[in-house]
């Protein structure tokens, strides 16, 4: 299976240290002069993305080796990340100017 990314006009790439997802919903906050933002699950279990609120009942699913792109943010964009009751996973995240 090959996955693209679908990024397209931005500068340079930075990555950041991946982030530990347990199942209280966690703020991930786009850099400050980055444009656009890329994550990848690469835990075993699913995480779910929304609001301040998130939960695995509401949230957007991303399973195990999917991803999910934000291009073109706004400065302050931020999103929630959050695993089922009693589960963690790991994200890894890319940003671009």
């Amino acid at each position: 299976m090959e996955i693209f990314s679908a990024i397209r006009e931005v500068g340079e790439a930075s990555h950041r240290n991946a982030i530990s997802i347990s199942d209280t919903p966690t703020q991930l906050t786009l850099s400050a002069g980055k444009k656009s933002i890329e994550i990848r699950v690469v835990g075993l279990n699913t995480v779910y993305y929304g609001g301040s609120n998130v939960s695995s009942g509401n949230g957007i699913p991303l399973r195990r080796r999917e991803m999910k792109i934000w291009n073109n943010c706004q400065s302050g964009f931020s999103v929630y990340l959050v695993c089922e009751s009693g589960k963690s996973s790991e994200v890894r995240v890319v940003e671009y100017a």
